[in-house]
C-alpha cells in the first residue's frame, strides 16, 4: 500500500491535485512512465486526474478538484511514500520519498538507485492542508 500525493509547483504555495491510496511506487507500472516524462504542467496534471479518477473507482484515487477530503492524518505530505511534483521552473516532474531529497522519478525507472537519482535541490516544503475527521467536521491544523 505505497501512498503517493501529486502537487502541481514546488514549496509550500504547490497545489495539492490529489491522492493514491495505494500503487504509489514509481516502477510498479500503476503510474504509467508518460506521467514522469512530462514537461507540460497542463498535461502532467490532467495524466494525473486520469489516473486518480480511475483508482477513485475502487477506493484507491482522491481527487481534489471533486471535492474529495484530504486522505491523510497528517496535516502535508512530510512522510507520505512518493510525492510527485511538476516544477514549474525546471518544466519536469520531479518526486520525494517520504519527505527526502528531490529524485528524478525517470531515473529510479531506468533502474538507478536512489542516490544516483537525486538532484541536489534539497527537500520538499508542503503546504499545510485540513482534512474531515470522523465526526463529519473539518480540522484544520497549524504549526
Amino acid at each position: 500500500m505505497t501512498k503517493a500525493d501529486f502537487y502541481v509547483g514546488t514549496g509550500l504555495d504547490a497545489r495539492w491535485i490529489g491522492s493514491l491510496i495505494s500503487d504509489g511506487y514509481p516502477v510498479d507500472g500503476y503510474i504509467p512512465a508518460e506521467v514522469f516524462l512530462q514537461v507540460n504542467k497542463i498535461m502532467f496534471e490532467e495524466m494525473v486526474l486520469d489516473i486518480l479518477r480511475e483508482k477513485r473507482k475502487k477506493d484507491r484515487g482522491v481527487v481534489a478538484d471533486d471535492g474529495d477530503p484530504w486522505p491523510w492524518l497528517l496535516i502535508d505530505s512530510q512522510i507520505t511514500d512518493y510525492t510527485y511534483m511538476f516544477d514549474k521552473r525546471l518544466e519536469k516532474v520531479i518526486a520525494s520519498q517520504g519527505g527526502k531529497e528531490f529524485f528524478d522519478p525517470i531515473k529510479i525507472i531506468q533502474g538507478e538507485d536512489m542516490n544516483s537519482a537525486e538532484l541536489g535541490i534539497g527537500r520538499p516544503r508542503f503546504p499545510q492542508m485540513s482534512f474531515v475527521i470522523k465526526d463529519g467536521s473539518r480540522l484544520t491544523t497549524t504549526i
